[in-house]
């Protein structure tokens, strides 16, 4: 995930001195890195879901991973539409970030719901942008704030259901301790 962030971080620099060729050689690189990322993180969510169990971590990580492979496929669609391609892979590193935000109640012992304000303040920034730069909201804008809502309310609404948690067993294997 540390490579995704610190790519995430130099391609607008590349963009911003001038180096447009290096910016593009490396965007077409940047599917080793999500394959990459994707080889870990699955093996990780497994490890997860044996040691602890959690519904709610194996779900987030899950719809999290499709939805930041869909906004960073739109992204690589209309890369020849910078307003738009610059929007969607912001919202595609937004996504991976969920649950960094939701450990964040459990250093201070608190449930991890209380992530979901700091997930959806993470949409202003983008959003008041678009509005005070441009007086109006980019559509790439509204297609990620509409991806991270619908993450939000996908993983609450089913990470405690029954046959969600049979599905996860299924697939899975039995759960670990938090059961």
């Amino acid at each position: 995930m540390l490579s995704w962030f610190v790519l995430f971080a130099l391609q607008p620099t590349l963009i911003g001195r001038g180096k447009p060729g290096v910016h593009r050689m490396l965007g077409r690189l940047s599917p080793l890195v999500v394959v990459a990322f994707i080889g870990f993180a699955v093996p990780i969510t497994l490890l997860n879901w044996e040691r602890i169990g959690d519904p709610l971590i194996v779900t987030a990580n899950a719809v999290n991973l499709v939805f930041f492979l869909v906004l960073y496929g739109a992204a690589i669609h209309w890369r020849d539409r910078p307003a738009a391609h610059k929007r969607l892979m912001l919202y595609a590193s937004v996504m991976l970030m969920g649950p960094a935000a939701g450990r964040i109640p459990e250093l201070f012992d608190q449930s991890p719901m209380l992530a979901v304000p700091i997930i959806l303040a993470r949409q202003l920034a983008p959003l008041v942008h678009d509005l005070v730069v441009h007086r109006r909201v980019h559509p790439a804008t509204g297609f990620g704030i509409a991806l991270v809502l619908a993450a939000v309310v996908l993983i609450l609404g089913i990470s405690g259901s029954e046959t969600w948690i049979a599905f996860l067993e299924r697939i899975m294997g039995p759960r670990g301790p938090a059961q």
